[in-house]
């Protein structure tokens, strides 16, 4: 799953994680390395991600131009 198309590669990884385990937590941001400041799913997660790319083709910005 994580070889070749990389960029593909990661978003399918995402995107199963999501479906098989969607409140497993992926991303967790501390502040000075010791207070948990936010905690992001794996359902969480790909709604940002989908949201963003939504956000860069509505901005003309498509797959290969960041």
């Amino acid at each position: 799953m994580w070889g070749g198309d990389s960029n593909r590669d990661l978003i399918a990884g995402l995107d199963a994680l999501a479906e098989s385990d969607p409140d497993r937590v992926l991303y967790i941001e501390l502040l000075k390395g010791t207070d948990e400041t936010a905690r992001l799913t794996a359902a969480e997660l790909r709604a940002r991600a989908a949201a963003l790319a939504t956000s860069l083709s509505a901005s003309g910005i498509g797959p290969g131009e960041v």
